[in-house]
């Protein structure tokens, strides 16, 4: 009976311990899980960081109330000099304090299809992989294996985008640290997030110049970012907001606008300036990482830019 009761006893004492590290290990996957949800359900805006080191971030810039500062919400890279490049190089003339923003690294293109040479599964148009895309710029079907370089994948090519993005604008005379990058995905920028981006930038510069496109723009994300500004301003929370036309948009012709002023370079030799930022879109050496993204995308937009030397600047 003593021999039973200790048995009996042990097994108690060994049932007891085993529920206690059951319990322990549910309370502790409990919690991971809830960490996970709570993590999933926390959306934030996309990281705003840059591929400089020198460059700083937002949250490092200080609380400005210069009315001397213009700030530009750039869409995609290239858009900064098609669109905005006239007026930068006004506003630099006039001494202003440019900051030009870009929103996406614009990763979904025709052009990395273009320059790898062929479709493959994260391409624009995925039904095609395999198929091999034509390079009307080289006259060509790029091999990268034998031209020195690795196929972009849809990051690397964002990427490329960005640096393309710098070198134009640091081209046009926009100091490198007025520079700054978002990722938002392009073609699915979302009305609250850009508003609250836009928010962060003017309670940083609340009497600043903000630019941006035209919110009838063709363009899916050109046209949200110019709706935004657009009620931003209207609701008074935005002090001074200036509308410009793409050139996609001037050339389509499907967009009228019945209140529009030319806006032309103020200084001549800026031409230079301009020519040499259009420069950065179309020059090709995949070895310093200069791959012509521009010019393998929208090559028709380059060359009206540097035939007209102006932009549509239109009341909104």
């Amino acid at each position: 009976m003593r021999i039973m009761k200790k048995f009996r006893e042990k097994w108690l004492f060994l049932g007891f311990k085993m529920a206690s590290v059951f319990l322990i290990l549910m309370f502790s996957a409990g919690c991971v899980m809830g960490n996970q949800i709570e993590a999933k359900n926390n959306k934030s805006l996309p990281v705003k960081s840059n591929p400089l080191s020198v460059t700083p971030r937002i949250e490092q810039l200080r609380p400005n109330l210069s009315k001397n500062i213009v700030v530009y919400f750039n869409p995609h890279a290239d858009d900064e000099v098609l669109t905005f490049g006239v007026p930068i190089r006004n506003d630099l003339r006039a001494n202003k304090e440019v900051y030009v923003v870009l929103i996406s690294p614009g990763e979904d293109s025709i052009a990395r299809d273009v320059v790898n040479g062929r479709f493959d599964d994260e391409s624009f148009h995925p039904e095609k992989k395999g198929q091999p895309q034509w390079c009307k710029m080289h006259k060509r079907f790029h091999v990268p294996s034998l031209e020195g370089y690795k196929p972009l994948t849809k990051k690397a090519f964002g990427r490329e985008r960005i640096h393309e993005f710098f070198r134009s604008s640091i081209s046009l005379g926009v100091p490198k640290n007025h520079l700054f990058y978002y990722t938002f995905p392009n073609g699915k920028f979302r009305y609250p997030e850009i508003k609250m981006m836009m928010k962060d930038w003017v309670s940083l510069f609340p009497n600043a110049t903000y630019k941006t496109m035209s919110k009838k723009d063709i363009h899916v994300d050109h046209a949200i970012l110019g709706r935004v500004m657009g009620d931003l301003y209207h609701e008074h929370q935005m002090k001074n907001a200036i509308h410009y036309v793409s050139v996609a948009t001037r050339n389509s012709k499907k967009v009228k606008f019945k209140k529009h002023t030319l806006i032309t370079l103020k200084n001549r030799q800026d031409r230079h300036k301009i020519r040499k930022a259009i420069h950065v879109y179309e020059r090709w050496n995949p070895a310093k990482h200069s791959f012509a993204l521009g010019f393998h995308s929208v090559p028709e937009q380059f060359h009206s830019l540097e035939n007209k030397m102006n932009v549509i600047e239109t009341a909104e």
